[in-house]
């Protein structure tokens, strides 16, 4: 949605209907990226002026529409209204004129333009040739306002080079415009709109899946960013509800990696009990973790008599051997159990899970898998609809902003991108060839990062081998996820990186290259940023040309 300022400006303010009904378009129709000022009134060159509508943009630009409502027609190049003579053309060119005279100072460029419009919002249709110093793009009818962010997109572009509003230069220029009200423009405040929004359209969509959850087996399939995690707190949720003079449910939610196992973890801290509370009876059960993790800390597992190293060989090899031959001497039991990123699971491992549902309970498995994002293949197969599993489907990409989101779809086989998605603040590519020339492109890509107003813990750099992250870390002190809040940026490979999310992600490809399945879930980490390092010949896969 675009923003109108100042933010709680009623529409009924606005007295012309034909001006109020335009404006409610540009608000439901734009990104929230655009500024919408309705009914400006500013004095310039000793006159006073009036325009309808002053749209802004941070990577746009500035421009005026004027609304001009009831039939409207041109006869020998004179403009009319209801038949009577009207000069909209030269009241939109002297609006913007003035408008650009005033904010020239203001953002010290002495080159600004505005872009002027005229917007007909009951003619249906334009036949035969229109005046001169007008174009195409610069009117606006009825089928121009179903697309409305196209249209405007076009007036914006058919004529004017565009300015570069930085935050500050937004600042100054709505400080100018409606000196009143204190309004702060960055990149962090973007962000944290364009989540809101995409957490709108997540529970939306999700809502409609959450009733699975009277199933026993379900099985929900969706791409990466459709709300497969969101779905899973959900059920984690409801499933800690006990029906009145019912003991609480003991509810398991589990996933492969690490960080999402962490991530989870903090969105139910209030909830997690152990085993020293001194009323565990009386507080729901819940169990939150890695998988491996979590199944060598259950009741009746033995440690294990070998050292945790960490490395491939233990979490591979020797922890999933000792947990499969101590399996049966496991005593905890779970009335629900949620997997998610089930397509990082063995079968067997599976097959463990679903044994610690308790026959006389819930009895409920739920799975939730993207079999794009098997980067460990391990033999996971869905579960079939002939085994008694329910299943069921997340389409609608509900965590990328709409440029990223389609972005993933055309060239990496993402979900679908609704026009409903917010718009992508930016989306970059820097070529880079060796490893020199990757740091320095990564270095410029964080500095660019921070000069918007980003902090830290806003920004993920997503690598393409194990090789590239532990350079970068080394040479630019980047850390671990696990170690973000420490005020340094995160920097993990694509494997670490699932189930993660921030409003800015940087994508370095070392020289080994990156495959498919691997670039999608780097570029599906980003919410409204993206920025690509890698070598020329995948950027132009990837950011082909306009």
């Amino acid at each position: 949605m675009g923003t109108i300022f100042p933010e709680d400006s009623p529409l009924d303010s606005i007295k012309n209907k034909d001006e109020r009904h335009v404006v409610d378009l540009l608000i439901r129709r734009l990104s929230d990226s655009w500024i919408i000022i309705p009914n400006f009134e500013f004095h310039d060159q000793g006159r006073d002026h009036e325009t309808d509508v002053v749209l802004i943009h941070p990577l746009h630009g500035i421009g005026i529409l004027e609304v001009k409502g009831g039939r409207i027609s041109i006869d020998k190049g004179v403009w009319t209204h209801n038949e009577e003579r009207i000069e909209p053309q030269k009241q939109a060119k002297d609006n913007a004129n003035g408008l650009a005279r005033i904010l020239r100072p203001v953002i010290a460029d002495p080159h600004l333009r505005a872009v002027w419009g005229i917007c007909l919002p009951h003619v249906t249709s334009i036949e035969g040739r229109l005046p001169r110093g007008v174009t195409r793009e610069q009117i606006l009818i009825t089928p121009d306002l179903e697309m409305m962010e196209e249209a405007v997109e076009g007036l914006f572009h058919h004529a004017y080079s565009r300015p570069d509003l930085s935050s500050s230069n937004m600042n100054a220029v709505l400080a100018e415009l409606c000196p009143n009200v204190t309004f702060q423009y960055d990149s962090q405040t973007f962000a944290e709109r364009a989540r809101r929004q995409l957490q709108t359209i997540c529970e939306t969509q999700v809502e409609a899946l959450k009733s699975l959850e009277v199933h026993h087996r379900v099985v929900v399939v969706g791409r990466a960013g459709t709300g497969k995690t969101y779905l899973a707190i959900r059920w984690a949720q409801s499933g800690l509800i006990a029906d009145e003079g019912e003991p609480p449910k003991r509810v398991l939610l589990t996933c492969y990696n690490d960080p999402l196992a962490d991530r989870l973890k903090k969105r139910f801290a209030p909830f997690l009990t152990t085993e020293d509370d001194d009323n565990p009876s009386e507080s729901p059960h819940l169990v939150v973790g890695s998988f491996l993790r979590t199944m060598r800390d259950l009741e009746g597992m033995p440690k294990p008599r070998f050292a945790n190293t960490e490395d491939n060989e233990y979490w591979n090899v020797r922890l999933p051997a000792h947990l499969i031959e101590n399996w049966a001497l496991v005593t905890e039991q779970f009335d629900r159990i949620i997997v998610d990123e089930a397509q990082d699971f063995a079968p067997a491992w599976i097959g463990m899970l679903e044994s610690l549902l308790d026959p006389s309970g819930e009895n409920q498995l739920f799975l939730l898998v993207d079999e794009r994002q098997q980067l460990m293949p391990r033999g996971f197969v869905e579960p079939s609809t002939d085994a008694g599993w329910v299943r069921g489907e997340l389409q609608s990409n509900v965590r990328n902003s709409r440029e990223i989101a389609r972005l993933a779809r055309k060239f990496l086989d993402g979900a679908e991108a609704p026009s409903s998605l917010p718009r992508s603040e930016e989306i970059l590519g820097r070529p880079a060839s060796s490893e020199a020339e990757l740091v320095e492109a990564v270095t410029a890509a964080l500095d660019g990062a921070r000069d918007t107003g980003l902090l830290p813990r806003d920004i993920l750099v997503v690598t393409s081998d194990s090789r590239t992250r532990d350079l970068l870390r080394s040479t630019l002190g980047l850390v671990r996820v696990e170690d973000g809040r420490s005020g340094r940026v995160a920097c993990e490979t694509s494997h670490r990186a699932k189930g993660l999310e921030a409003p800015m992600v940087i994508i370095a490809v070392g020289a080994k290259g990156i495959r498919d399945n691997e670039l999608y879930v780097a570029v599906t980490r980003a919410i409204n940023r993206l920025d690509i390092i890698a070598p020329e010949e995948l950027l132009q896969r990837l950011l082909p040309p306009v």
